[in-house]
């Protein structure tokens, strides 16, 4: 079986998901390694894309899925958030299975017995509703940060992370400036 990621559009991101599934499979079975292949795409064209043509990112992307999929990929899956505001049309038109983050991510969550989770990252995923009408479907509420509270819109972010809130975290203030900790951010939010 080979993995198809539709790469480049957090080009760190790309990076950070690779490592991690090789380390993951080096775990489970150290004799070998996976089959997998990137389409490294151009991240600023893709946001502007987001920004102005939502059917041209389809596209795009769409082209990205095909060249994965002639390639010999199984399944998909790509390595960033935003792209995600187009998956449900991306999963419809693609001739071979997408993996959603969004919904893996909900499944985690699920898993871990998490119900509040805190959302950072693109202007664009914090304000689309796919991360909290996917996490709804799993009994997981969403939180936001406030528009006047999202610096990040000003900053380039490489990553989105969810985080558990305790019960009695409320955003009746500005969220204070945190560092977000991986390998693929470079920014304060």
């Amino acid at each position: 079986m080979r993995l198809g990621l539709v790469g480049g559009l957090g080009p760190e991101s790309t990076i950070d998901y690779y490592r991690r599934i090789l380390d993951r499979w080096k775990a489970l079975d150290p004799t070998s390694s996976p089959s997998i292949v990137i389409d490294s795409l151009d991240v600023k064209r893709a946001l502007d894309l987001v920004a102005r043509d939502r059917e041209a990112l389809t596209r795009y992307l769409l082209t990205s899925i095909q060249r994965l999929a002639d390639a010999g990929a199984d399944f998909v899956a790509i390595t960033a958030n935003t792209p995600h505001l187009v998956f449900d049309d991306l999963a419809s038109r693609a001739h071979v299975p997408l993996l959603s983050i969004v919904e893996t991510c909900a499944d985690e969550a699920t898993r871990r017995g998490m119900s509040r989770l805190l959302l950072l990252g693109t202007g664009f995923t914090m304000e689309a509703p796919f991360y909290p009408e996917v996490c709804a479907r799993c009994g997981v509420t969403v939180v936001v940060p406030r528009s006047s509270a999202q610096p990040a819109r000003r900053l380039s972010v490489w990553s989105v992370r969810l985080t558990m809130l305790p019960p009695t975290w409320r955003m009746s203030s500005p969220m204070p400036a945190v560092c977000l900790r991986s390998s693929e951010s470079r920014s304060f939010i």
